[in-house]
């Protein structure tokens, strides 16, 4: 532990000097065996490839520390060549695929240098089975000076849970050293033996979806930085390199950065930030590449209940054509005629079928598979020419256009093959009627999938959340703002009905914050935000009535903070009443 008493000197001087705290051993569990190589041994470290790994005590070298960063073992790898793939080749953490559970993310991280100049490495999280699919996989440029990389995995949907997944971490030929391995469940979490020289704790999160066309990027930074550059742009490669066309903000000194204009819609943005030390030797230690995902221009409708005027049995009703039963992970249709609505021969016309959603939403488009059992090509029961129509409650409606559906191709893998463009209609409900069918000889008719896209245009993602409790008396109310709105009414009560009817009005902004007066404890609030733009149809967005709970009591002192020496006395903060008199 030589290594450990040297950081902890230096983490008292830097303390002394005033500059950021620093960090030692600790916080997440680590669930992989021998991640510091204290017996000695590699143990619970696979391997393939043209490589050898040692855990060794004493490493030499000019260019080589004098001890491992954890202990007195660390893991020395030989990579020899791999020919022109040298990410043929890795170590593997051996762990038990059962720790890995739906609805939980897991994240790796090592300390790792080279010998000499840089290496390329790879943090891989990949599906144990074939598909062989990655999860978000992280390539770094590792250096001479020990640093810690990590990645983290997307949380464990279904499909991943069974199997699990395994983690390896590629790399490029050359000699490099590897010491405190762990893998733990959630978030990446620091630990750090000295110094932080790297930018760290992005915002928004690495890896992050759906954010907003206008983030602002943030980052702390390390401990000794002057200055910052930041590299952005759409290319992993390009900002991985380092290359000037991505260098848009070098040194400076703040520790944020806006983007120039709006984000593309669904577009993947990488980003990095190398910090540069003072002068005189202005070091710059280079960050790893994170990235973001920008939200999409419209968003499936999820709540959705689908009625007919007829099916032919009870396995092949409407609710077929919403439930996504012959989908797969492509949404790519199956040919199960279980999995799809038809109407029956006998069942009035025209034949119709009608979709609910929970509330009106601003359509975009909609996706049509068509009717697409075995012998579809024969039958012809797939859905032709259609009347589209649109409501807001179900009794008045209006024809938005009469299309063809094109036909199901009676075969596995289906991918939807007709959109139908809604134009940017509100709508709370929308009905197909069948005028034609694809065979022209049977009044029966068929659909196996249809999706609707909505674009967001009420407030969504409240802050305080929906339902939260102890909610301070000076929170700030925050939420992502609609699409097309230019201010935002805010209504706000402990009367739920006054919310909802539109009767408890207390402002109009123009940020997508408010902050409330004169909040009271132990009360549940409820509220909503419609968003206004005049310039759209219609010019006010009614939202939904979100609630929160105010804490029930707060603290006014913390009474352990109090000593018996001047002036931490309690007696000289709170008035005890010994030799005190009322002033007059």
């Amino acid at each position: 532990m030589r290594m450990r008493a040297v950081w902890l000197t230096a983490a008292l001087l830097i303390g002394w000097m005033g500059a950021s705290p620093i960090y030692a051993q600790g916080g997440p569990v680590n669930l992989l065996t021998n991640g510091g190589l204290e017996d000695g041994t590699v143990t619970g470290f696979g391997g393939y490839g043209d490589n050898t790994r040692t855990a060794v005590q004493e490493l030499v070298g000019a260019a080589i520390p004098e001890d491992p960063i954890e202990g007195d073992y660390c893991l020395h790898v030989v990579v020899n060549s791999t020919g022109d793939n040298f990410w043929s080749g890795g170590v593997q953490p051996v762990f038990n695929q059962g720790v890995f559970e739906q609805g939980k993310h897991y994240t790796l991280s090592a300390w790792l240098k080279c010998q000499e100049g840089t290496r390329q490495i790879n943090f891989k999280p990949e599906l144990a089975q074939d598909p062989w699919t990655g999860y978000g996989a992280q390539e770094f440029t590792m250096t001479e000076e020990w640093a810690e990389y990590y990645v983290t995995t997307p949380v464990m949907t279904e499909d991943v849970s069974p199997a699990g997944i395994t983690f390896h971490i590629q790399y490029e030929p050359g000699e490099f050293w590897m010491d405190y391995v762990q893998f733990y469940e959630g978030d990446y979490i620091r630990t750090v033996f000295g110094p932080r020289a790297a930018a760290e704790a992005p915002n928004p999160v690495d890896g992050a979806v759906d954010v907003p066309r206008d983030v602002v990027l943030s980052w702390e930074p390390g401990v000794f930085a002057a200055r910052h550059d930041v590299y952005f742009g759409t290319g992993f490669e390009d900002v991985n390199n380092g290359d000037s066309g991505v260098l848009l903000s070098p040194g400076q000194p703040g520790l944020s950065y806006d983007p120039d204009g709006l984000l593309e819609y669904g577009q993947t943005y990488y980003w990095r930030i190398d910090e540069v030390n003072a002068p005189p030797d202005s070091t710059v230690f280079p960050g790893q590449v994170w990235s973001f995902t920008v939200e999409t221009f419209a968003y499936p409708v999820t709540n959705i209940t689908a009625t007919a005027s007829s099916s032919d049995k009870a396995t092949t009703g409407p609710e077929n054509t919403i439930n996504g039963s012959g989908l797969d992970a492509d949404d790519l249709h199956s040919m199960a005629s279980d999995t799809m609505w038809v109407s029956s021969l006998t069942g009035p016309q025209p034949t119709w079928i009608q979709y609910e959603f929970d509330k009106p939403y601003m359509l975009q488009e909609m996706w049509v598979w068509n009717y697409n059992v075995e012998f579809e090509v024969v039958l012809g029961f797939g859905m032709r020419d259609v009347t589209i129509e649109t409501s807001l409650d179900g009794d008045e409606w209006t024809v938005l256009t009469d299309t063809e559906f094109a036909r199901g191709p009676a075969a596995n893998g289906y991918a939807h093959n007709t959109v139908v463009d809604f134009g940017g209609v509100t709508a709370q409900y929308v009905r197909l009627t069948a005028n034609t069918n694809w065979g022209g000889f049977m009044a029966q008719y068929g659909l196996a999938e249809v999706r609707f896209y909505q674009v967001p245009v009420q407030a969504r993602e409240p802050s305080p959340a929906d339902g939260a409790g102890g909610v301070p008396l000076d929170v700030v109310l925050d939420w992502r703002e609609g699409r097309e709105a230019v201010s935002h009414d805010v209504y706000l009560d402990t009367d739920k009905d006054a919310v909802a009817d539109g009767t408890a009005l207390v402002d109009n902004v123009v940020a997508s914050q408010y902050a409330p007066a004169l909040l009271e404890f132990g009360q549940t609030y409820y509220w909503r935000i419609d968003e206004v733009n005049e310039a759209a149809s219609p010019s006010v967005r009614e939202g939904d009535v979100w609630d929160f709970s105010t804490t029930a009591y707060q603290a006014i002192d913390d009474f352990e903070s109090y000593t018996d020496d001047s002036p931490d006395r309690i007696f000289q903060t709170w008035i005890d009443g010994f030799g005190y008199t009322e002033p007059e």
